[in-house]
């Protein structure tokens, strides 16, 4: 699989071991790769060794404040979409965190759908914000590249030979495949 075609990646900060299972358990199943850690320190680390496309963070780390976090990605320039999970319900908490730059904010208990559309909602106003669609649309196709997991899949596909698919009722041919093994070799248009 070319980086152009991975899964997104989101990490899970949480030092309960039930609630990152929880998580990973859920973004996977959605198709999301998870790396996890538990402390402020193991986080920072994490982050500093890149590929991570979101973080889900509880703010009450054993080492350290998850606010503290916040304000390390944003000083360092990061946009990296952050949305706090925590069991901190006092709005001048939860106002903290959004105005330090986290992109949302959700209070234990929480439902993991409910978490999941914050997740895509972060992710796409991300996409929205480097410039990019995140819905492709062409007639009656549409491809949502934050909710299918599809990021980037254009790069994968020649636009204009897409665009002449989507609109035909049949096969053109000699169409480029888009098979697994044409995107895990790099294979694709120019």
């Amino acid at each position: 699989m070319t980086a152009a075609s991975a899964p997104l990646r989101v990490l899970i900060v949480d030092d309960e071991p039930p609630i990152r299972r929880f998580l990973r358990t859920g973004l996977t199943a959605q198709g999301y790769v998870t790396a996890e850690a538990e402390t402020g320190k193991e986080t920072l680390a994490a982050l500093a060794r890149g590929g991570i496309d979101l973080v889900v963070l509880d703010l009450g780390l054993p080492d350290m404040d998850g606010l503290d976090i916040i304000k390390t990605v944003r000083e360092g320039g990061s946009a990296l979409p952050i949305v706090v999970l925590s069991s901190r319900a006092d709005e001048a908490g939860k106002v903290k965190a959004l105005d330090l730059g986290a992109d949302d904010y959700v209070t234990k208990p929480f439902g993991v759908e409910e978490l999941l559309a914050r997740v895509r909602a972060a992710l796409r106003h991300r996409l929205q914000e480097q410039g990019e669609r995140p819905v492709f649309k062409s007639g009656d196709l549409s491809v949502d590249l934050v909710r299918s997991g599809a990021r980037k899949l254009m790069c994968s596909i020649c636009a204009s030979t897409f665009a002449r698919c989507a609109t035909r009722s049949r096969p053109i041919r000699n169409a480029p495949s888009i098979s697994r093994r044409s995107r895990a070799s790099g294979i694709g248009c120019g």
